[in-house]
């Protein structure tokens, strides 16, 4: 033991003097100096100071002075948040005075343009562009909601408020009826944005205009998303960990009739349409249920990310990862999200290799209720109701004439399961050869692997009136698809003095496939009587496909594969940073059509012009000045299924064969088939003017756009009686066109930096061409009349409204009876003859004296005329404060919902304004008479009743942080500590009488929805979902 000590103090003693020597042969010097403003020549306090590839230095003092050991041979870097970075090599110096230049705009920073990059300055197309830093101040599971209100043009809204929802974007309005999805590339490969880390993304750009996005042809014509994640870096091994928790809250709800209310509506609906008061309001239900408040709670939320990252000058690395835990405000909602990403590239001569891998698995739980039924119920129904079988309220028995068929969603959500897990594995490999000064080969493969795998089950039970006992059901589903895409392509950039020359070719191979098989068993035999028993499934906790003998077993399952192939080119000219011309070609194949129309061509070309680089030009307080004009043609194929060109089959039926009838499964024939099926096309022009005033403190982007799609793939309209689903055809034109602007001003003095953006943008739309003259396409799901209130027809907006007129409310009969119009036989007629006093009057527009679809009037559309967002940020001595606003204006809503539940056809709920129904002695109202089967049709006919003003203004978030001096934390080898708290959606300024008017403009308000022709539908509420607002804390520790 004795021996083992001394060895042990021995061995101290020799690295002890090692240390020594090695600190005696690394000579110490001290350096000292001032920092100040270029702009003023001020001191900069709080400058960072620290010694290239360590996390050793200083900061400066409150004048700009400091002092720092450094070896020799270190290099000082020179840092400040708003100023331009220096390095500084230190030599034999002992004294650094350095200048910093504030970093105003970045002008002259590199953009993504797709198969390359480009500095801002020298962009002749439209092309928006926000770093990482700028989202990760919007704290969210989803990228896409950090750039809401970022970007003129981008229109982005959130689905629902629910944790699995998907946010939807448009780039410069709609184009078409068909889907309205922009493309996104993720390093390279196409994406799901929505399914990417925040905390990894370096930079998003996006490609407005045709001259940007023509490089990507057919699958371009929505606009291009852009995303680049993160890369290694060399020096030594940095560590970053956030963290960030809160909660969210319903952000509005619908005020529905409590249970007084209800029964005074009740009794108003029953007296006024001749029938006696229905027998469950008098039996002593003491219940008064708020069923919103039931099925909507606050919802907690959890975030945490972790990336290392470092590496050496030939081999760079990055690993990241990512846990959020979101319960959703509906019960029993919730989503646990997982994520990985890897990134390693090394250089081996002339050689390049990196990989890139993404893994991200979601496990969700669903709320297996229906929100529609907790709107509908009557609130004089208990949650829970001990006398019944399975322990949940409803009004019992068939006895009760009349009474509504609603189950109840709590009851509902209790015996029933349903959850899902999506796994995505996506593996990205390139190499890239610089063969020649100048010239560059790359070659890509990418592989996208995602499995969704659904599984629901049912528990016997029973939550309704008029229901029998559901079986024991149980469902299990899975879809698969893979996305492989294999590009090879080439770069050749050179400079002959005032000559730069860019040239870029390449192909690519896009193979996509999906398979989708569902089982399902219920534990039911049929008998010969036709009547239905259990079987099986004797136990409550079953969840295999073999848990019991019997039962009615299902299965099905469908599968498609697509190909794309692609030829592409782009040449880029610029003439002593001057004169701007770019063209770019692109020819694409795809499976989706007929052989004789299967590729399509895509060109594109641009110029632009910087005046402020002219030698006569010579304006003090315009720093640049660039005008650029664009045109190109871009494809889409979005409409299509994988086979549609060609004859389809609907199957499989069962049909009778021979004497006995025998069943045997057969197909048919449902569509025509249509070879001649083409690309649709766009062609977009676009206008525009960059500038920088005042130094570039101040810089802008206004760029006016005209885009014409032409062949427009729409189904042909066929008779019903042809027994055939209509065939989709090329045949109809829409122009859209638009303005926007951009502006960021920013300012630094002294410990004080601020910024302040806005963008504000107008589009408009109009379908100029259709299969036959009166051709209409209608959007859904249909309103309570039955049909909808969205019509695309020939020289309106897509999606617009269409609806019939009102003109106030009938105050006696005198003025029913006066509501007259003339036949076709030229006589005189009432125009609502089952209207009574308290009815709403419709106008017959034509006064043929009849109310149809020739009396419906436009009313507006859902698409918003304008967008805008604003946003600040500030800085003061570690202080960070932003804050950021979005709206929406010119464009209406039609509100559903009032329809549904101001409507009084039966005894369903109603919303409280019910109270303030017209009666004799209450006219001064704008709500009709209750009465049952609303035989005047008040609420069942579509009309401007329910047509508002959908604009409104949100303050979207709302952040304070502070970040510990690095004086502090660099001492225990922390070289970042942030804490912040934040707001996201506080407040909504509209005058709209819905739950939400954001939610209102997206193409489908259903719960992770992804509906391609749901443009048909926009500005139609059916609140589903809620949407949110959230309040979190947040942690960032850099190492």
């Amino acid at each position: 033991m004795n021996c083992l000590q001394k060895n042990q103090r021995l061995l101290m003693l020799l690295l002890g003097l090692s240390f020594l020597s090695f600190s005696t042969l690394a000579q110490t010097a001290s350096v000292s100096g001032t920092i100040t403003s270029s702009s003023d020549g001020q001191g900069l306090p709080g400058v960072n100071v620290v010694v290239k590839g360590t996390t050793e230095g200083t900061i400066t003092d409150l004048d700009g002075a400091y002092r720092v050991e450094v070896e020799s041979g270190a290099i000082l870097v020179f840092s400040s948040i708003g100023f331009v970075t220096q390095e500084i090599p230190v030599g034999s110096r002992s004294a650094i005075d350095v200048s910093l230049a504030e970093d105003i705009q970045q002008l002259g920073e590199v953009v993504v343009i797709g198969y390359g990059t480009q500095k801002k300055s020298d962009l002749t197309g439209a092309i928006s562009s926000v770093k990482g830093d700028e989202i990760r101040k919007f704290s969210s599971n989803s990228p896409v909601d950090a750039l809401q209100g970022q970007m003129a043009g981008v229109n982005i809204i959130k689905g629902s408020g629910g944790p699995t929802a998907n946010t939807r974007i448009t780039i410069r309005g709609l184009r078409s009826v068909n889907g309205t999805n922009p493309l996104v590339i993720v390093d390279g490969l196409q994406g799901d944005i929505n399914a990417i880390n925040p905390d990894d993304i370096a930079s998003v750009e996006v490609l407005k205009d045709a001259a940007a996005a023509s490089i990507y042809g057919s699958l371009a014509a929505n606009g291009v998303i852009i995303v680049t994640t993160k890369s290694g870096e060399s020096g030594v091994p940095q560590l970053e960990f956030s963290s960030y928790f809160g909660v969210d809250k319903i952000q509005n709800t619908l005020n529905f009739a409590n249970a007084s209310q209800y029964t005074q509506i009740v009794q108003a609906v029953a007296d006024n349409g001749g029938r006696s008061e229905p027998d469950f309001i008098n039996q002593g239900w003491a219940a008064n249920t708020n069923w919103m408040d039931e099925m909507f709670s606050d919802a907690a939320f959890s975030n945490y990310n972790i990336t290392v990252k470092g590496g050496s000058e030939k081999t760079k690395y990055m690993l990241s990862g990512s846990y959020n835990k979101r319960e959703g405000i509906l019960l029993d909602e919730q989503r646990d999200k997982k994520q990985v990403r890897t990134k390693l590239g090394t250089t081996v001569g002339r050689l390049s290799l990196d990989a890139n891998i993404f893994y991200s698995q979601m496990d969700d739980n669903f709320f297996t209720g229906n929100i529609n039924n907790g709107y509908e119920i009557m609130p004089i129904v208990p949650v829970l109701d001990a006398s019944k079988a399975y322990g949940y309220g409803y009004i019992s028995d068939d006895d009760y004439a009349d009474q509504p068929d609603h189950e109840n969603p709590i009851g509902e959500n209790a015996y029933k399961d349903a959850t899902r897990k999506i796994k995505n594995l996506v593996t990205n490999f390139s190499a890239t050869v610089d063969i020649i000064d100048g010239l560059k080969a790359t070659g890509r493969i990418g592989i996208d692997n995602r499995d969704t795998d659904n599984y629901t089950r049912f528990r016997p039970h029973q939550v309704a009136n008029k229901r029998q006992t559901r079986f024991h059901y149980l469902e299990e589903s899975n879809n698969h698809e893979l996305n492989r895409n294999v590009e090879g392509f080439m770069n050749y950039d050179k400079t002959f003095g005032d000559h730069t020359f860019g040239l870029m070719v390449g192909a690519s191979r896009q193979d996509i496939e999906e398979d989708w098989m569902s089982t399902s068993v219920e534990g039911k035999q049929i008998l010969d009587d036709g009547t239905e028993e259990p079987i099986g499934f004797n136990e409550d906790d079953f969840n295999t496909f073999d848990a019991g003998a019997g039962g009615v077993f299902n299965a099905s399952g469908s599968g498609y594969e697509v190909t794309r192939m692609s030829q592409y080119g782009r040449v880029n000219y610029a003439f002593a940073d001057r004169y701007f011309v770019q063209a770019s070609v692109r020819r694409d194949g795809s499976s989706r059509f007929g052989a004789s129309n299967r590729y399509g061509t895509f060109p594109s070309a641009a110029i632009g012009w910087k005046l402020s680089n002219e030698s006569f030009f010579n304006i003090e307080t315009i720093s640049f000045l660039k005008l650029k004009v664009s045109w190109g043609k871009l494809g889409s194929e979005a409409a299509l299924g994988a086979y549609d060109f060609a004859v389809f089959t609907s199957g499989p039926y069962r049909y009778p064969f021979g004497v006995s009838e025998t069943q045997g499964f057969g197909r048919t024939f449902r569509a025509f088939p249509n070879p001649s099926l083409r690309w649709e096309a766009a062609t977009t022009i676009n206008v525009g003017v960059n500038f920088g005033l005042f130094a570039d403190r101040l810089i802008g982007e206004l760029n006016y756009y005209k885009r014409n799609t032409e062949d427009m793939i729409i189904p042909q309209v066929l008779p019903a009686s042809s027994g055939f689903w209509d065939p989709f055809v090329n045949a109809g034109d829409a122009v859209n066109k638009g303005i926007e602007l951009e502006l960021t001003y920013r300012k630094n003095t002294g410990d004080f930096q601020y910024s302040i953006s806005g963008n504000i943008s107008h589009n408009s739309n109009e379908i100029t061409k259709v299969v036959s003259e009166g051709d209409e396409y209608f959007g859904g799901p249909t309103t309570l009349d039955g049909t909808s209130a969205n019509i695309s027809k020939l020289g309106y907006p897509i999606g617009a409204f269409f609806v019939y007129q009102t003109d106030g409310i009938f105050q006696d009969q005198t003025e029913v009876d006066a509501h007259t119009g003339t036949d076709a036989e030229g006589n005189t007629v009432v125009v609502q003859p089952d209207a009574a006093p308290g009815d709403v009057r419709f106008t017959d527009v034509n006064g043929d004296g009849v109310l149809n679809n020739e009396d419906l009037v436009y009313a507006g559309s859902g698409m918003p005329k304008f967008n805008f967002g604003l946003n600040l940020t500030a800085e003061y001595k570690g202080f960070d404060f932003t804050v950021s606003l979005y709206g929406a204006s010119g464009h209406k809503l039609y509100n559903a919902v009032r329809q549904n539940y101001e409507g009084f056809d039966n005894y369903r709920n109603h919303l409280a304004t019910g109270v303030n129904a017209w009666t004799p002695s209450n006219t001064n109202t704008d709500i009709p008479r209750a009465v049952y089967g609303d035989p005047n049709q008040n609420a069942s006919r579509n009309s401007t009743r329910f047509i508002e003003n959908g604009n409104y203004v949100r303050v979207r978030n709302i952040q304070l942080g502070y970040t510990i001096p690095s004086l502090l934390t660099d001492k225990i080898g922390i070289s970042k500590v942030r804490v912040y708290v934040s707001g996201q959606n506080l407040f909504t300024f509209t005058n709209y009488s819905g739950i939400d008017p954001e939610i209102s403009t997206s193409y489908s308000n259903y719960e992770d929805s992804d509906n391609a022709n749901a443009a048909l539908n926009i500005g139609t509420d059916y609140a589903t979902y809620p949407n949110i607002k959230t309040m979190l804390v947040g942690l960032q520790v850099n190492f």
